[in-house]
């Protein structure tokens, strides 16, 4: 009997977090306690990105989006990069876009939000 109810309790807690839509949050509201959280940042890319792809190297996306309270530094490596430069898909300077990913603070507190998946860019209006 437990075993069922510790299933049926597990199937429950994986069907609610599949329902969870990844949390919104201004740039100004990220902090070291963020570290590692999902989020989701709506943004304009504010310079041309930076995109380095060699055969044999580590491919690499990075650019900068910024909202009314700050700027953040948006980053994709290897594959993830590797398919944004495949498809086009990487945003140009001036395009509002919405990205999701993972927020990693460095050692001296700055943020940057690490895309985890090449769909986890939406361009909402081309620059």
């Amino acid at each position: 009997m437990s075993f069922v109810l510790g299933v049926g309790g597990l199937a429950m807690l994986v069907m609610m977090t599949m329902a969870n839509d990844i949390p919104k949050v201004k740039i100004s509201r990220i902090n070291p306690l963020m570290d590692y959280a999902v989020v989701c940042v709506e943004g304009t890319v504010e310079r041309k990105p930076y995109v380095s792809s060699s055969k044999g190297k580590r491919s690499c996306v990075s650019f900068v989006i910024s909202d009314d309270s700050g700027e953040l530094r948006v980053s994709a490596y290897r594959d993830v990069a590797r398919e944004l430069i495949d498809r086009d898909a990487v945003p140009e300077s001036g395009s509002s876009i919405r990205v999701s990913g993972r927020i990693s603070i460095s050692r001296g507190g700055e943020p940057k939000l690490v895309l985890s998946s090449a769909q986890g860019i939406n361009v909402l209006q081309e620059g």
